[in-house]
């Protein structure tokens, strides 16, 4: 039996946050996680996204979609015929307008509640119930439509958009006029919604709309089952992923201690490879509001409480693989007999940019 390992904290070193240093900036040496990278196979990494990079990472030969896999772990109340409905995703936002195009403000950037989630989306249910569509509530920035027929329609993930330009990214397909159409009235509904009124009196950005993306619906038969896996990660996806997949679910752990406290209990009773997927989701998260100090201090502390303990683990035996995923552009794939590469000498991260 082998132990494999994915470690994978989205956009930690992304090349943008790297390009953009300030030269007196003393960048930290990072031992631990040099000496992975550099010994390492470093393997193409074509950026696609969140969710292809997670169903790709855990060995799924399609990406499974977004609302539909979602759902059952934020809805408490969904069937098994449910499940197999078509679902969209169609989450409150703010829309800022700039120039020519709109902005797209994620709703847990702006102090949505609970209370006046509700509120907004039992409006929404009242005002489209002659065309059949009723939201159910996931939580405060996350609302599921389920439809029994398949909808032609092509959606720009919620994620990718954050903080950009619309643009093109309205949904497109041929029920994209109706969504627009939706978006509009939504607009109209929400402007003179008491919450945003409440909000503008106080000087609090508005809801003022929805954006609908995460379309599909589950191929099960696509699905390929891995009970001698396990998925760690706060992401509501991974979790229904794991889900999906028949493979254990564990919150994300603070440090390798915690994680693999949990690892050994799952080995023990593996009688096949056992693999698990790391995923620092709420971590990775965070990282837009950190400065530069809190960032690099990250680094050190990530380094320290994870990559030097990997390299422990591979040279004790404890785990044949481990491939990391940190945003550098490359994926990296390092095993134990790797480390006795000593013609390959460590280098900086920034080094390895180039």
């Amino acid at each position: 039996m082998k132990n494999l390992v994915t470690f994978w904290i989205p956009e930690l070193l992304s090349k943008e946050r790297l390009s953009n240093l300030s030269e007196e900036v003393y960048f930290p040496k990072l031992p631990w996680l040099s000496q992975c990278l550099t010994k390492a196979d470093a393997l193409p990494n074509k950026d696609s996204g969140f969710y292809n990079n997670a169903c790709y990472l855990y060995h799924q030969p399609k990406t499974l979609p977004v609302a539909a896999t979602s759902v059952n772990i934020e809805l408490d109340d969904v069937s098994t015929e449910e499940l197999q409905h078509f679902w969209l995703k169609i989450d409150p936002v703010q829309l800022i307008a700039d120039r020519d195009t709109l902005i797209l403000i994620p709703s847990e950037d702006i102090g949505l509640t609970e209370q006046e989630s509700k509120s907004l989306l039992s409006s929404f249910n009242q005002h489209f119930l002659e065309d059949g569509l009723e939201l159910k509530y996931g939580d405060k920035g996350s609302w599921y439509l389920a439809i029994l027929q398949e909808v032609d329609i092509t959606t720009t993930s919620l994620d990718e958009l954050s903080y950009h330009r619309l643009d093109n990214a309205f949904p497109k397909g041929n029920a994209s006029s109706y969504w627009r159409k939706l978006l509009n009235e939504v607009q109209m509904l929400f402007f003179t919604h008491p919450v945003n009124e409440a909000r503008r009196e106080i000087g609090q950005p508005e809801i003022n709309s929805v954006w609908v993306w995460g379309e599909g619906k589950l191929d099960f038969d696509s699905i390929v089952t891995r009970k001698n896996a396990s998925i760690y990660s706060d992401s509501n996806y991974l979790a229904g992923l794991a889900q999906q997949c028949q493979s254990e679910h564990y919150a994300e752990p603070k440090n390798h201690q915690e994680w693999s406290a949990n690892h050994q209990l799952d080995t023990l009773n593996s009688i096949d490879n056992h693999h698990d997927l790391i995923c620092l989701y709420a971590l990775s998260k965070s990282l837009p509001n950190l400065s530069q100090q809190e960032w690099l201090d990250l680094l050190v502390e990530i380094d320290n409480t994870w990559f030097k303990l990997f390299i422990e683990d591979l040279k004790q035996g404890k785990i044949d693989s481990l491939l990391i995923d940190v945003g550098l552009g490359n994926r990296y794939h390092l095993e134990p007999k790797h480390l006795k590469r000593f013609w390959r000498f460590n280098k900086s991260i920034t080094k390895l940019l180039h």
